[in-house]
C-alpha cells in the first residue's frame, strides 16, 4: 500500500520582505536538480521576491544573495525548458495528492 508523501528533502519558499516569515511554501521536492530548477523558475516568476531553496534548516540558495559558488544562475534554454517541464510535473504530483512513497521508505 502506498502512502501520501508529505515531507520532502528540499523546499522552495517565498518570504516577507524583511525575511522573518514564510509567505508561501511553493514546492516540496526530493530531487536536487529539480529543486534547483524550481527555485530558478520561482525567481524568474516572482522577481524581487525573497525566495529560498532549503534542505531542512540549511539554506542552499537565497534570491537575496549571489548564487552558490560554481552554480551559474543562467543555464541553456534547452535545460531550462526541460527543467520547467519536470518542475511542472513535480508540482502537479504534489498538488494532486498522487505522489507516493513505496512501502518501507520514509516520507
Amino acid at each position: 500500500m502506498s502512502t501520501l508523501r508529505t515531507h520532502f528533502t528540499f523546499r522552495v519558499d517565498t518570504w516577507t520582505p524583511d525575511g522573518e516569515s514564510i509567505v508561501e511554501h511553493v514546492a516540496g521536492i526530493e530531487d536536487y536538480q529539480v529543486a534547483l530548477a524550481t527555485f530558478r523558475a520561482a525567481c524568474e516568476r516572482w522577481p524581487g521576491t525573497p525566495i529560498t531553496l532549503r534542505q531542512g534548516a540549511r539554506v542552499i540558495e537565497d534570491s537575496r544573495r549571489p548564487p552558490a559558488r560554481g552554480v551559474p544562475r543562467s543555464v541553456s534554454s534547452q535545460l531550462e525548458s526541460t527543467a520547467a517541464h519536470l518542475c511542472a510535473e513535480s508540482v502537479a504530483l504534489s498538488l494532486d495528492g498522487s505522489a507516493t512513497v513505496e512501502p518501507g521508505q520514509s516520507g
